[in-house]
């Protein structure tokens, strides 16, 4: 059940970037469970989320990100936003967008046109996130480049992953 998945994720550490495929495995299983439920259902997920969960689903978001740059599998950015749809841009909106720059970087080096991914999840979201949602999107691109939010990315033990830039903002 979705909300034991939510639970375990309350309960993952993202201080230092986890390793290993477990973490990940819980971010599509949270995907999976959250985009099976009816409206309603979804509704009830969103309004049972707190800030600690909040800042946990926008982490997952990012891990998520990464794990699509690296398996070149376009359901791990489908994840990584749906985190966003569960997150329901709660609290500071440009948390969000930090968070979906790196989403919406992985789409583009898979090829991926990010708007027509975050289109195809529309369902997924509240009416207030859908156009948070469209206002990201429709963000000019030099808005959305890593190196306006300092980051980078870096393969580390043979992975691709974000990291600050070493210069800081540019």
């Amino acid at each position: 059940m979705i909300y034991e998945k939510l639970s375990q994720l309350s309960k993952t550490s993202f201080r230092f970037k986890p390793k290993g495929p477990d973490v990940r495995a819980l971010g599509m299983e949270i995907f999976r469970e959250y985009a099976a439920l009816s409206e309603d259902a979804r509704e009830r997920v969103r309004s049972s989320i707190d800030y600690e969960s909040s800042k946990k689903l926008l982490s997952m978001s990012s891990v998520l990100a990464e794990e699509a740059m690296n398996s070149v599998d376009v359901r791990w950015i489908e994840a990584s936003v749906c985190m966003h749809a569960i997150e329901d841009f709660m609290s500071d909106y440009r948390e969000n967008y930090r968070y979906l720059v790196l989403s919406s970087y992985s789409a583009g080096a898979l090829g991926v046109v990010f708007a027509e991914l975050v289109d195809g999840l529309k369902l997924l979201f509240s009416p207030s996130s859908a156009i948070r949602m469209r206002d990201f999107c429709s963000q000019d691109e030099s808005f959305k480049r890593l190196s306006s939010y300092g980051i980078q990315v870096k393969v580390v033990d043979g992975r691709k992953v974000f990291a600050p830039l070493s210069g800081g903002f540019k």
